[in-house]
């Protein structure tokens, strides 16, 4: 029954106008994409052109924008807002040096989290093992890499700064350290 459904949207609810032109569409896609979904909460928008997996999980409050693809397990929290053209990919090509890439195929596919009251904004991209959640200050989104390994790598970078002297040039190194 589920792929009756997502024929459905795919056929007919995907092309609906957005939702801020033809408020009725909101509820249409609202109704096939509840059927789609592995949850979805309450007060969902799902925007026309919107791709997704039926693997997606979607909190209350939240929406996913106007074409915006989200391929495979990913998991939106409460009031999350994504504009438009969100592009979110949960898994990559294997990229192995003993073998053509193109003979790898692809990695296994992990799940993207965006935990509540996050905003994305238009034309993002998230690859995969990302985080995306907000700070106890303020609200902001970011990106967060998984850390597959616990140690510090140092990282020293060299760049020429100019003094007072119009002759001169000094190198300034600046030490950044990755967690």
């Amino acid at each position: 029954m589920k792929r009756f459904w997502i024929l459905m949207y795919i056929v007919f609810g995907k092309y609906l106008p957005p939702s801020y032109c033809f408020r009725p569409a909101k509820r249409i896609r609202g109704f096939w994409c509840r059927r789609i979904l592995a949850s979805m909460g309450e007060n969902v928008n799902i925007e026309k052109g919107a791709q997704f997996s039926h693997l997606c999980k979607l909190g209350d409050n939240s929406g996913i924008g106007v074409n915006c693809e989200l391929n495979g397990p990913v998991f939106i929290g409460d009031n999350v807002m994504m504009g438009p053209e969100v592009v979110i990919y949960t898994r990559n090509h294997k990229h192995q040096k003993d073998e053509l890439m193109i003979k790898q195929g692809y990695e296994e596919s992990k799940p993207v989290f965006i935990e509540d009251d996050v905003w994305i904004g238009r034309r993002a991209v998230s690859y995969t093992h990302l985080r995306a959640h907000e700070t106890r200050h303020d609200l902001v989104c970011r990106l967060l890499l998984e850390k597959k390994k616990k140690k510090k790598k140092k990282n020293r970078k060299t760049m020429k700064q100019p003094t007072n002297n119009k002759n001169k040039n000094t190198k300034k190194t600046i030490d950044t350290h990755i967690k």
